[in-house]
């Protein structure tokens, strides 16, 4: 019957342990002042032991509610009876409440499935009801929290482990099957949500590498296939590369929006005109070196200066012009092993060809069709034979062993430029290199702790949001 039925790991232990010592007369009274009387005479000071009369409460309570409760109960050839339990409710439901029924010699529906789970956790130890730990159901009612949210969270916080692996190796085909069937109710979920959510469901489908163009249709009579989600994927069926669908907003980012967002428009305008000024003033004061080396005095003002009448801008972040762009295709160098060649899509109407020194660290299926941070005002350079019309932006480690592009929010628009909040201008047309603006600018270039690219402490901003990187933290980016 455990085979049969499945029973989870638990059941089966707990009934074998019974079994194992060989059962035992077990008494099926208490001398308690509450309870259901037994009704002998002698025993009217006796009520049933709780776990000998609960079960066949299931019976009765069904009795109460239909004139019809041998339909599921007298009639095992067409009811499959399931059961879910906590794990010391195990012996009675698979040992004394089934030898009850077989006791009586008739025909009874017997459990075929159990699944118990492990004991519920509450904050340092395990719920007790006989102790007071936890809360319990009186304690959920009166907290007005809808049933529903009460139920995810214990789903969510079962002990049980999905060890998907371990049904893997012990049982393929059981395996295949719950596969087959998420897959199958993702799809469903994607098709539900389309008019709501329609860039959403489309991005499940690709990961899904299902056609969006043949969705779920009551028209069509796909009535059927919804009621079985484990034949909506053929099988064989291969899945796209799986991304993650949304973006967790870390805290940093959130208090960056709020006080980015506070207040009027006009008073947004006013703080980031004074805090560009004094990140101007502070340029200004800052030594930068020169190609030799040398330290460079601060700037005179132009009144002191011997210099063009013309005053050279300052070396600031807004005179880079960093966009989104999209690379449409990428290959290798045909003259260079550690070079690929991409066209890359900037918002001009006509790609870009950029060479980019990544093939030690990024495979070349990475690198298609893939959003990216492009500086696109560099002079172009002709490398190994191939003019260089923009350079990517990639973060790497302190060694240097380990390279990741910056990437910007999924939905940015290719084109748009990035941005740094409080700094305000236009970029350069083309970058002069006698004047190491890149240069000065791209040793405050990095990844933070939370993975988001900065310059200082400023993140990389779209108009969905910062640009990130996977895994390198504090790297530096160029």
């Amino acid at each position: 019957m455990s085979e049969a039925g499945s029973w989870s790991q638990n059941a089966i232990q707990a009934t074998n342990a019974w079994l194992k010592e060989g059962l035992k007369s077990r008494c099926i009274t208490r001398d308690l002042k509450w309870g259901v009387p037994v009704p002998h005479e002698g025993f009217s000071d006796k009520v049933f032991y709780v776990w000998f009369d609960a079960p066949i409460g299931y019976v009765s309570i069904t009795s109460c509610y239909t004139p019809e409760w041998e339909k599921w109960w007298k009639n095992p050839e067409n009811v499959e009876l399931y059961q879910f339990m906590g794990k010391d409710n195990v012996p009675f439901h698979t040992v004394m409440f089934p030898s009850t029924l077989l006791g009586t010699d008739e025909n009874w529906t017997l459990m075929k499935t159990i699944s118990v789970t492990e004991y519920l956790n509450y904050e340092a130890g395990k719920f007790s009801k006989s102790k007071g730990i936890g809360v319990f159901g009186n304690d959920a009612k009166d907290t007005n929290i809808p049933v529903e949210v009460w139920r995810y969270y214990l789903l969510t916080n079962r002990p049980e482990e999905s060890q998907f692996w371990k049904l893997y190796k012990e049982d393929p085909l059981s395996c295949s099957l719950v596969i087959r069937t998420s897959t199958g109710l993702v799809y469903l979920l994607a098709c539900l949500l389309e008019p709501f959510m329609p860039s959403f469901s489309l991005e499940v489908l690709k990961q899904l590498n299902f056609p969006p163009e043949t969705p779920i249709s009551l028209g069509k009579g796909d009535i059927d296939r919804v009621s079985r989600p484990w034949e909506i994927l053929p099988a064989g069926h291969k899945i796209g590369t799986p991304e993650p669908l949304f973006k967790e907003l870390k805290d940093e980012e959130v208090e960056f929006f709020r006080n980015k967002f506070a207040g009027s428009q006009a008073d947004r305008i006013v703080r980031a005109e004074a805090e560009a000024e004094k990140v101007a003033e502070q340029l200004k004061k800052t030594k930068v070196s020169d190609s030799s080396g040398k330290k460079q005095r601060p700037a005179k003002p132009a009144s002191e200066s011997k210099v063009k009448a013309t005053a050279e801008p300052q070396i600031s972040i807004t005179r880079l012009d960093i966009r989104v762009g999209l690379i449409t295709s990428a290959k290798k160098h045909p003259d260079a092993d550690s070079l690929y060649v991409e066209e890359i899509d900037v918002g001009e109407g006509q790609t870009r060809t950029v060479v980019s020194g990544l093939v030690k660290y990024i495979p070349l299926e990475e690198m298609q069709n893939r959003k990216v941070c492009v500086l696109c005002n560099l002079k172009p350079a002709a490398m190994r034979g191939i003019k260089s019309q923009a350079m990517v932006l990639a973060a790497s480690d302190s060694e240097h062993t380990k390279v990741e592009l910056v990437d910007p929010p999924k939905s940015a628009c290719v084109g748009e430029r990035v941005t740094f909040p409080g700094f305000n201008g236009e970029p350069d047309d083309v970058l002069n290199p006698k004047k190491k603006v890149w240069e000065t600018l791209q040793v405050d270039l990095n990844t933070n702790t939370e993975l988001v690219a900065c310059y200082k402490d400023i993140p990389f901003t779209t108009s969905a949001g910062v640009c990130t990187v996977s895994s390198i933290a504090s790297g530096s980016i160029r």
